[in-house]
């Protein structure tokens, strides 16, 4: 086989093999370059430079305190959630549909953590943060949505204005 051949046929497997690899990105997540339209919607993830507010939220077996937050419109948040409880948590803000398709995700995944633009897992005991900046107004959840856990009580309103 000539060399040439043998370049034209390596160039060729690799070729098809880059084109096979572009097309295997995972369902549902984002590319590098490309924001999350998901939490789009809602918000993005607070800026480094430092939150405009700290909420402090606690987490029990069966709910959120507080249930409910205000915030203003363009306001960056940082969530200093505290569980108080034997269970594993996460803390997940978005709006109805984010938390629809979300649930259903983590019925089939119950032991995923959650290290997300908009999710935290929390361990029984111990304090996870995560910044937010609400970039529109209106009314969002925060919940966790790991199996029974919002149905229970683990939900809260993000009331933007």
């Amino acid at each position: 086989m000539s060399r040439s051949v043998l370049l034209s046929v390596v160039l060729i497997i690799c070729s098809a093999f880059s084109a096979s690899a572009a097309g295997s990105q995972v369902p549902g997540t984002a590319t590098p370059s490309a924001p999350n339209v998901e939490w789009t919607k809602f918000g993005e993830p607070g800026s480094r430079s430092g939150p405009h507010r700290t909420i402090f939220v606690t987490a029990t077996d069966e709910r959120f305190i507080p249930a409910s937050v205000t915030v203003t419109k363009g306001q960056t948040v940082l969530f200093r959630i505290t569980s108080r409880s034997t269970l594993k948590h996460e803390f997940a803000i978005g709006d109805a549909a984010f938390h629809a398709r979300h649930e259903k995700e983590m019925a089939a995944m119950p032991d995923m953590d959650m290290k997300e633009a908009n999710a935290v897992t929390i361990p029984p005991g111990q304090t996870r943060s995560l910044m937010w900046r609400f970039t529109k107004a209106g009314d969002f959840i925060y919940a966790c949505d790991m199996p029974d856990h919002a149905d229970a009580g683990m939900r809260g309103t993000v009331y933007v204005h």
